[in-house]
């Protein structure tokens, strides 16, 4: 069973790399080893690291070398979303969450790109990065990470739609 989790999100890391690719160009590449190199226990590493090995080892996908931005991704059967309507804790937004968190530094630009099976590809985003344009959308407050998220559907127009705004975050 874990083998065809890792299957799968090594599939869905993949399409991520193609639709970035068509939206902004260059190559965008899986990490070597998905993981967490760099994230959260493993945070001593950054000491011995260069600043073009840690860029490398952030989250799941690996950008150009003129684009500054954290990709991580994950492939999943299904997702609680009656949760955030009755606006309770998602524990497993929490832990992807998390796992953001632990490899990102506190200026990086982040998207956490999931696909969820049968409903296609959502991007959640810090509120911070605003103003975006984006359509149906639904608010995550996390009170683990005492932050508000925003939740769209359609990865792949949100990039089409925000990509000039999107450009000047991560091309710094």
């Amino acid at each position: 069973m874990a083998a065809k989790s890792k299957r799968k999100g090594k599939s869905g890391e993949r399409v991520i790399c193609k639709i970035f690719e068509s939206t902004f160009g260059g190559s965008w590449q899986r990490v070597f080893s998905s993981g967490a190199f760099i994230g959260g226990a493993n945070a001593v590493r950054k000491e011995f690291l260069s600043d073009g090995q840690i860029k490398n080892a952030k989250a799941d996908i690996v950008p150009p070398d003129e684009f500054n931005i954290v990709i991580e991704s994950k492939s999943y059967q299904d997702f609680p979303w009656h949760k955030l309507i009755q606006q309770d804790p998602i524990l497993l937004l929490d832990a992807w969450l998390d796992e953001v968190f632990a490899c990102i530094d506190e200026d990086d630009f982040w998207l956490l790109c999931v696909k969820i099976d049968y409903k296609g590809w959502f991007v959640l985003f810090d509120t911070k990065f605003e103003p975006f344009t984006y359509k149906n959308h639904a608010k995550y407050v996390s009170s683990k990470h005492s932050k508000t998220f925003i939740i769209t559907a359609s990865l792949e127009n949100f990039l089409i739609e925000n990509k000039n705004y999107i450009l000047t975050l991560i091309t710094k």
